[in-house]
């Protein structure tokens, strides 16, 4: 599809992505998330839209989906609201954040990885840890997984993710 053509559609799109009606808006959020030239801020729209509305959306327009996509634009301005979202109430929104804030690669993030280390629910620690595993080369951030794999070697998924990170630092 030629460029000026997708610009069309993700036009279309985007003028139906702001629809009062809720059958409308999903449908448009479905072909946003299909098209490469869809703006990474619009994708945290559709991202925020599928997690407020998860238990009614049609698992086409999925948070793991949108998140998947987030990752391979690795665009810094998903960095403040996964930071919120780390924050949040909701586990969901703390595993997506803590995943995403692993890509962007900034050390802003190092401690509010850390703290989630400690988070009730083993999917939002495995994934700060894999986050962290992105931000190793920082001073601290070795001896904090190290810490964390002590006291968390009976869950096996925290486990793997640190053995997978870690590897022969554990070993030494």
């Amino acid at each position: 599809m030629a460029l000026n053509s997708k610009n069309k559609k993700l036009e279309k799109l985007l003028s139906l992505w702001n629809s009062e009606k809720k059958s409308v808006k999903h449908r448009a959020g479905f072909n946003l998330i299909t098209l490469d030239v869809c703006p990474t801020s619009t994708l945290l729209e559709i991202l925020e839209y599928s997690l407020i509305d998860r238990m009614n959306t049609q698992p086409e327009i999925g948070a793991y989906q949108i998140s998947r996509i987030l990752k391979e634009k690795k665009d810094p301005i998903m960095f403040d609201l996964m930071m919120e979202y780390c924050k949040r109430k909701d586990q969901v929104y703390r595993e997506i954040g803590a995943e995403l804030l692993g890509i962007l690669r900034d050390n802003r993030a190092i401690e509010t990885l850390v703290s989630l280390l400690e988070d009730e629910w083993p999917l939002v620690r495995r994934a700060a840890i894999c986050s962290l595993g992105e931000l190793k080369e920082h001073p601290g951030v070795i001896e904090k997984l190290r810490s964390h794999y002590e006291l968390r070697k009976e869950e096996i998924n925290v486990t793997l993710a640190l053995e997978r990170i870690l590897g022969p630092i554990l070993l030494s």
